[in-house]
């Protein structure tokens, strides 16, 4: 998951955003799973926050006083809104974020997208970086391409998922 040293540096980044480009204050922010626990996802690949992590967003950002708007409202506020502001979005449609992120965002009156990828939902697009994920979670190491890669640490893991993923997406950007 995404640690609260991550967390610290998004947030600090905001602060730098807004205060760099004043004629633009409003981001787009991306996310895509919404786990409950830490042990829930390998997550090698970066691509889940935790519940509390969403939650102490959302708190953090309205008390900076930065507005959470829909995706219609940020396109209006984009033509040069005076405050900041951010627009949530969830890509692939992760059943966690109704699981999950819904009843947060719910609870603290947040409005959101959600983009839904087909491929994913009629299960002909395969969800590759999981199950990347998974074998090299329950590996030591992995041999790819003939590199052997370590993955006896989470920090080892890490670099093992990038390294591999980088070939799986070099393939996608070439068909």
């Amino acid at each position: 998951m995404v640690q609260d040293s991550v967390y610290g540096a998004i947030m600090r980044s905001l602060g730098v955003l807004s205060r760099f480009h004043r004629h633009r204050n409003g981001l787009v922010l991306c996310l895509h799973s919404v786990a409950e626990s830490e042990g829930e996802v390998a997550n090698f690949g970066a691509m889940a926050i935790r519940c509390e992590f969403l939650e102490r967003m959302i708190v953090d950002l309205r008390r900076r006083g930065i507005a959470l708007v829909s995706l219609s409202e940020a396109l209006k506020l984009a033509t040069g809104s005076p405050r900041p502001f951010i627009a949530l979005t969830f890509d692939d449609g992760y059943r966690d974020n109704y699981e999950v992120a819904y009843p947060i965002l719910k609870k603290f009156d947040v409005p959101f997208a959600i983009f839904l990828t087909t491929g994913l939902i009629d299960r002909t697009l395969p969800m590759w970086w999981h199950v990347l994920e998974h074998v090299i979670d329950r590996n030591v190491s992995i041999e790819y391409e003939g590199v052997k890669l370590a993955s006896r640490t989470k920090r080892a893991k890490a670099i093992a998922y990038r390294f591999i993923s980088e070939y799986f997406r070099h393939l996608a950007r070439s068909v």
